[in-house]
């Protein structure tokens, strides 16, 4: 199975993101939408371009790397709830992983998936995620 490669950004016209292929440059960057009949290319913020996991979360929704997340993680056997961490690529891994404030799985590990925001857009989401307990 192929494993598609699709990147977004956040638009500097619109201030939304935008999804397609990403074309990086040293001083700008540009998403080219590819669920657009004609070729459309828009200038992005460096800082927000960021790739599709692979992975859809439990209302079939792509999850991208910056994605702030709730899931459950299947350990010993049972699933474990209530955990909440940000989608990062782990470079040593070559995996996705979460980064939670106490317990950091691959994505693969993970079930019940709720993409709940992200890091550019969902300051109340990041906020929440700061202020959890240590046993969360």
């Amino acid at each position: 199975m192929l494993r598609e490669y699709i990147f977004r950004g956040i638009s500097k016209k619109t201030n939304e993101f935008i999804f397609g292929n990403a074309e990086l440059k040293l001083s700008h960057s540009f998403i080219s939408q590819i669920d657009t009949c004609e070729h459309v290319r828009e200038e992005v913020y460096n800082e927000t371009i960021n790739q599709f996991s692979g992975h859809y979360d439990s209302n079939d929704n792509k999850i991208f790397e910056g994605d702030i997340i709730s899931f459950a993680s299947y350990d010993d056997g049972n699933d474990s709830f209530g955990y909440t961490g940000i989608v990062y690529f782990c470079n040593m891994e070559c995996t996705y992983n979460v980064n939670g404030k106490h317990y950091n799985p691959s994505l693969n590990e993970c079930t019940h998936i709720h993409i709940i925001g992200n890091i550019y857009q969902s300051s109340e989401a990041l906020i929440n995620w700061n202020k959890r307990t240590w046993w969360e």
